[in-house]
C-alpha cells in the first residue's frame, strides 16, 4: 500500500508542479524529489526489515546497478558501434533495459514476497498499514537498550 501511496502522491506533485508552470528541475521539483527518494527509502527499508533483512541490501542493490551498467555498456560497445547508443538505438535501449529488468524484477519481489511470521531482529510484526506498530512487544535477540 505504501507503493500506491507513493505513486499517487507523486503523480500529484507532477500534475501541481505542472499546474503552476514551475521548472522540472527548479528548486521545489528537487525538494520534492529529495522527500519522495526518502519515502521510498524508507518504506524499502521497513520492508526488507519485515522480511529480516538489512537495509544495507538497498546500497548492495544500488552498486550492483552501477557495476552491471558499466559493464553491460562496455561489452556492448566492443560488439556494436557508438552510433547504436544514441537514444532510441538499439545499443540504448539493451543498455536500459538490461538494467531496467533485474531492478524491477527485485522491486517486484519485495513487494510480493511472504514476511516473516511474528517479529524479528529489527522489530515488531508490521501491522495491516505494512509498517510496524510502535509499542508492540516481540521477541527480539537484541536487548531492550540495543533495540
Amino acid at each position: 500500500m505504501a507503493a500506491v501511496w507513493l505513486l499517487c502522491l507523486q503523480a500529484f506533485a507532477v500534475t501541481a508542479l505542472m499546474a503552476f508552470d514551475l521548472p522540472p528541475l527548479g528548486a521545489v521539483a528537487i525538494a520534492c524529489h529529495i522527500a519522495f527518494v526518502w519515502i521510498a527509502f524508507v518504506a524499502a527499508s521497513k520492508r526488507l526489515h519485515d522480511l529480516g533483512l538489512s537495509a544495507w541490501w538497498i546500497g548492495k542493490g544500488l552498486a550492483a546497478t552501477v557495476v552491471s551498467t558499466v559493464i553491460l555498456a562496455a561489452i556492448l560497445m566492443c560488439v556494436m558501434d557508438q552510433a547504436a547508443f544514441e537514444t532510441g538505438q538499439d545499443g540504448y535501449f539493451l543498455v536500459v533495459g538490461g538494467n531496467i529488468l533485474p531492478v524491477f524484477a527485485m522491486t517486484l519481489w519485495l513487494h510480493v514476497q511472504r514476511g516473516m511470521s511474528g517479529g524479528n531482529i529489527y522489530g515488531p510484526l508490521p501491522g495491516a498499514s505494512g509498517f510496524s506498530m510502535p509499542g508492540l512487544s516481540h521477541t527480539s535477540p537484541l536487548p531492550a537498550a540495543v533495540r
